[in-house]
This record gives C-alpha cells, sequence and structure tokens, in this order.
C-alpha cells in the first residue's frame, strides 16, 4: 500500500514524493543541474526518472530550456552570441546560410528535436538544387558550431550534426589566370598608373583583396637599397557600420621584396595620386582610396577588376584569381618550400590544393622531357643486352 511517503534510492537514482494530488520527480542531468517534473500518475514519474538517469548514465541529456523552440529562433538566438568571437565575415557568412539556407527548410522543426536524418536530408535537398560544395559545407558547419555551443552553454541536449557526412561533391577551385589573358590584363592596365599598381600588388604579391585596399604609403619603406613592403590590416565592413580598419586574416607575414621595377610602378601611382587629391574628403594614407579619399570597399574594388577585364578582352576574373596567379608564377623560379614561405601559408598543401594551377603548356613540357627521359633509358638498356 501507497503511504505517500519518500521513497529512499541510491545516491544518484533521483527521488520520486507525493505533493498534494501529484508526484514530483527530482534527479540531477548531465551537467549537474538538478531537474523536477510533476505527473499525475506515480507509473508516469518513475518512468521519467529511469528515462533521466539512463540518459544521463549514457552521458546524454534529455533536457532543454525551451522545448518548442524552433531551428529558426535558436539559431538566430545563437548567432548574436559571438559577435565578439568569431570575426565579422564569418558573423555575415552564418547569417547569410542561415536566412538562406537552414531556415526556409527546416527553420520551423523543434530545434531540440532536429534529427541527423533531418540534417542528412537538407543537404541531399540543397545538392539537388544545384548548391555547390562551399555552400552545402557552410550549412553543416553552421549547425555543427551552434549545437556545439548549445551543448556546452546547456541549451541543447545534443548536437545533430555530430556524425552528419559531408556529401561527397567536390568544390569548385579558381585557377590561376593563364599567362596569355595575365599579359592582356598588364597592357590594359598600362595606361592608367592607379591599374597598373593595384593590378601588380595582386599578381605579384598574393595580398588578399581585402589587405590590398588596406596597404598604406607607410607600409612601404626601405632598407639600404632595398625597398619591401608589409601587410600590417584590413579593410573590413561590419553591418551597420563604416568601412573600418581590421586585424588580418592571420597574423602578420614577414615583408615582401620588391623589386627595382615594382617600386617603379608604386611611386608613378603615388605620384599620379597626389595630383587628385584636391578632390579628396578625406585622407587614410591608403595605397588604393576611392575617388575622394575614403576606404575602398569591396563592391568598387569588383567592379574595378570586371572593367580591366572587359577593356583586356578576356574572360572577367575574379581578383581572388590574381593571387593564385602570383604563387602559380612564383614557384616557377622557387621551389615549393620557398613558395610558402613567401604566400605565408602554414601548410603546402594548402598551397598546392588550392593554389598553384600548372599552365597546360608547363604540363606539356613536364611531359615531353618525361618522355624523352623514359626513352633514353629504354635505350641505353636495349644496348646492354645487344
Amino acid at each position: 500500500m501507497d503511504t505517500g511517503k519518500k521513497r529512499t534510492r541510491a545516491n544518484g537514482e533521483g527521488t520520486i514524493f507525493k505533493n498534494r494530488n501529484r508526484w514530483t520527480v527530482a534527479c540531477y542531468d548531465i551537467h549537474g543541474i538538478r531537474r523536477t517534473q510533476s505527473f499525475k500518475k506515480k507509473i508516469e514519474a518513475e518512468t521519467w526518472l529511469v528515462e533521466q538517469v539512463t540518459a544521463r548514465k549514457r552521458f546524454k541529456g534529455t533536457y532543454v530550456v525551451n522545448p518548442k523552440q524552433t531551428v529558426e529562433e535558436y539559431l538566430n538566438n545563437w548567432l548574436p552570441t559571438q559577435r565578439h568571437l568569431i570575426r565579422p565575415n564569418s558573423t555575415r557568412f552564418y547569417s547569410s546560410t542561415i536566412k538562406n539556407l537552414i531556415t526556409p527548410y527546416i527553420g520551423s522543426m523543434p530545434a531540440s528535436q532536429l534529427s541527423p536524418a533531418a540534417i542528412k536530408n537538407l543537404l541531399n535537398t540543397l545538392a539537388d538544387k544545384g548548391y555547390g560544395h562551399g555552400s552545402i559545407l557552410g550549412v553543416l558547419r553552421t549547425l555543427s558550431k551552434a549545437y556545439a555551443d548549445g551543448l556546452q552553454n546547456h541549451e541543447q541536449v545534443h548536437n545533430p550534426a555530430e556524425g552528419v557526412r559531408m556529401l561527397s561533391m567536390k568544390p569548385k577551385i579558381s585557377q590561376a589566370i593563364p599567362s596569355e589573358d595575365l599579359t592582356k590584363l598588364y597592357r590594359a592596365a598600362e595606361d592608367s598608373p592607379f591599374d597598373l599598381a593595384r593590378l601588380m600588388i595582386g599578381a605579384e604579391l598574393g595580398f588578399r583583396p581585402s589587405e590590398i585596399t588596406g596597404l598604406k604609403w607607410t607600409d612601404l619603406y626601405r632598407i639600404g637599397d632595398d625597398w619591401l613592403i608589409t601587410v600590417e590590416r584590413q579593410v573590413q565592413r561590419v553591418k551597420g557600420q563604416p568601412l573600418h580598419f581590421a586585424p588580418t586574416k592571420t597574423s602578420s607575414s614577414a615583408a615582401k621584396p620588391l623589386t627595382v621595377r615594382q617600386i617603379s610602378i608604386l611611386h608613378a601611382h603615388k605620384r599620379h595620386q597626389a595630383l587628385n587629391k584636391a578632390r579628396w574628403v578625406e585622407d587614410n594614407d591608403v595605397l588604393f582610396p576611392n575617388s575622394i579619399g575614403r576606404l575602398r570597399d569591396e563592391t568598387l574594388d569588383k567592379e574595378w577588376m570586371k572593367q580591366l577585364c572587359d577593356r583586356a578582352g578576356v574572360k572577367r576574373y575574379t581578383r581572388y584569381q590574381l593571387r593564385k596567379s602570383c604563387f602559380t608564377n612564383f614557384l616557377r623560379g622557387a621551389d615549393l618550400g620557398t613558395t610558402k614561405a613567401f604566400s605565408g601559408h602554414t601548410s603546402t598543401k594548402t598551397l598546392e590544393d588550392h593554389y598553384i594551377t600548372p599552365e597546360s603548356s608547363a604540363v606539356r613540357e613536364a611531359a615531353k622531357r618525361a618522355e624523352a627521359a623514359l626513352l633514353k633509358e629504354q635505350d641505353h638498356f636495349s644496348k646492354k643486352i645487344v
């Protein structure tokens, strides 16, 4: 006969007691937080307690702060908490991914009940719609990061993205600009000191576009007869704020030496720039400002590249392809280790997989040399046999 008195259980198994007309259960979850729940029937209370204890023993949780919260609500609440932990560019990436690729498909699902199967289905749906490797990988990374943080902060009980494999699709990696087209770009740029300097910095020094717009004239300096240039900042935009200087993506790399020709191009650009300063409303000492001296934004710089390609009569390449052309061409006169040091990368694999694009002509010449060596070796053994 049930007396309604508190039942004694072993440590860690929780307690069940009757409170007026309801049965109350109390136990500690995986995070050491005391959870309580009440039920009309004692069997319901005991069942719930067994589930909690079992989950804890399996190092899982079952409690969420807001069980009715949707995936959209959870992600939109999570993102602002990252504003001082990740770069603004990463914030924009997460925001765009949530808005355009996650919310329209699974945004209305309960966040605490999102399953690996639902995420796999989402990835396949996006692939069927023609989204590329980068976009789909971004969805997986966004969900994984958001739920990992939720686990750490005791807001979620599982990470449904954990163990979900990325689809077997190859990323679309842009190539270096072919030598013939790069030559045409240089010829088109010769009419403007600004264009030639901007092209040279991208195609020969390999700085990132945002780093180039952040370059100041004080970043050029002389040691003896040698000129060098270093990257100390980049130009960045944060939603709702004007363009501003920000730290570079990676720690500052070593200064890069400039040839006599390169420094001559930059000095010519500086003299031409001085003639136009009368129209400026601001002077930030940058190499490549906009027409009134303010920081140059990404849209304007992309338009510059598009117009230069059109004038040169070549396909529209991106500014980042200039960076890839730089390292591809540099490798012609240096070994891979030296090229890695020049580029600032920490891994030669990253350099080889994403930045180096051998020219087809160079590949053909290498194939011919390999064939000649093979035939020479065969001829050598034939003579030994005779």
